[in-house]
């Protein structure tokens, strides 16, 4: 928590909690204060406007947008288990789905870099269209 947090009261904290959950304001003061829906309203606006709460409602957002997205290494691990599970479970098309996926993770399906130097002339390209019996464009 921040210094400024800090100062929050556990009733202001439990309305953070609830508004980054998705209650509306209104809803997340009713239920942190046991207040009337006249009061929650005016409350929560209050609340909303205060700056040690608008700084515990993003850190708190922040928090569970961390959480909410997996790092390479756990979609990898979970992919290997998925895996693991469709072969034990005899679904070979969904473990090799999952194995392909893996695979682009880890960059096996790069493609081999060929380099080519040299020059074609336009007269290389009208011998081979008139050898495959084609008449080159004209422009």
């Amino acid at each position: 928590m921040s210094e400024n947090t800090d100062n929050l009261n556990e009733q202001q904290r439990e309305f953070c909690r609830l508004v980054v959950r998705g209650l509306p304001g209104s809803e997340a003061y009713r239920k942190a204060y046991g207040c009337g829906e006249k009061s929650a309203e005016s409350g929560a606006s209050r609340l909303l406007r205060n700056a040690k709460v608008q700084e515990e409602i993003a850190r708190l957002r922040s928090a569970a947008d961390r959480r909410a997205v997996m790092d390479r290494q756990e979609r990898m691990e979970r992919l290997s288990k998925a895996a693991e599970d469709c072969q034990r479970e005899g679904k070979y098309g969904d473990m090799v789905r999952n194995i392909a996926e893996l695979n682009k993770m880890d960059g096996a399906y790069e493609p081999e870099r060929v380099e080519v130097s040299g020059c074609l002339g336009v007269g290389a390209v009208v011998a081979a269209l008139q050898a495959r019996g084609q008449r080159p464009p004209v422009h």
